[in-house]
């Protein structure tokens, strides 16, 4: 199962939801009318010969087959959890800016090694790959590294996270297009850590302003989605589960209260954690109540609160 943090859907991401839809679309019409030359990017001799620079934009725009836009469309949509955490402006500001480092470094990659493998230069200039690989893989990084582990389990003495299922998509998806998905995400993942480490300031740059109040005022609303909740069952034993759920949530919020009142009073829950655990669709006071009651301990809170929205 995926990890599941605050609310369902694409609820205050209309960025990862205009993502999610222009690749899905890109990949059904490239599958239905074969339009794959036309987001193909081959250096040679699509670069080299026929100058076609738009080649670098279309490239990301779909993937290649079904069974990447299924793990790759999995993957987007659970990204969505960055979005909300750092607003629509910086996510896709983050989504532009390490598209095109990965495919910098993608060049850079087949440009040296056609120089250096000079008996396979002809196969390197066609080993690119259709598809987001370098954001997705950016975005695994920034994911691993800020998102919290929400719950742990134990299989055959084996201790796994929430986040398990994402990786095993990931190694899924690295291996699509074998080996030139390989390299587009090995890439994507330097891309991110370079982001991570702010290399030249990365995070501090944005989209043009006129473009972001464009989008702001007439992309977005189009994009934007309701919070999706899940309905409550009508027979007795859904009844007497959700009622059950209920009063597990009421108490967990009441324990954290009285936890805070009694122990913690003057214990101030950090604002990072807070930000982090608000960013996934909480109210700053579940949150601040679940980190006292956990004692500032971001992982036990994200628990707390999911067991209390359950």
């Amino acid at each position: 199962m995926l990890a599941t943090s605050g609310p369902r859907g694409f609820f205050n991401a209309p960025a990862t939801k205009g993502i999610f839809l222009c690749v899905a679309i890109n990949t059904l019409s490239c599958t239905i009318f074969n339009l794959r030359s036309a987001f193909q990017l081959q250096l040679i001799p699509h670069i080299t010969t026929h100058y076609q620079f738009w080649r670098f934009v279309s490239t990301h725009l779909a993937f290649s087959s079904s069974t990447e836009i299924l793990f790759g469309g999995l993957l987007i949509y659970q990204f969505r959890l960055l979005e909300r955490q750092w607003g629509t402006n910086k996510y896709f500001s983050f989504v532009v800016l390490t598209s095109a480092l990965s495919t910098a470094l993608q060049v850079a990659t087949l440009g040296i090694g056609a120089l250096v493998l000079t008996n396979h230069r002809r196969a390197l200039g066609g080993a690119t790959v259709m598809g987001p690989y370098g954001f997705v893989f950016a975005a695994l990084y920034q994911y691993h590294k800020d998102i919290p582990v929400t719950y742990r389990m134990r299989t055959f003495g084996i201790s796994w996270s929430d986040k398990a299922i994402l990786y095993i998509l990931s190694a899924q998806l690295l291996t699509a297009s074998w080996p030139q998905s390989l390299l587009a995400g090995l890439c994507g993942l330097a891309a991110g850590a370079l982001y991570k480490a702010n290399f030249a300031k990365m995070k501090s740059w944005r989209i043009p302003k006129p473009i972001a109040r464009f989008a702001q005022a007439n992309i977005y609303p189009l994009l934007q989605s309701d919070n999706v909740r899940v309905p409550r069952g009508n027979s007795t034993t859904s009844m007497g589960g959700n009622r059950a759920s209920e009063e597990v949530g009421g108490g967990i919020m009441a324990a954290a209260a009285a936890s805070a009142a009694q122990r913690m009073r003057t214990m101030q829950p950090s604002e990072e954690h807070v930000s982090t655990l608000m960013a996934m669709g909480f109210e700053r006071e579940a949150v601040v109540g679940a980190l006292r009651a956990a004692n500032n301990n971001v992982e036990q809170a994200a628990t707390l609160l999911l067991e209390s929205a359950s």
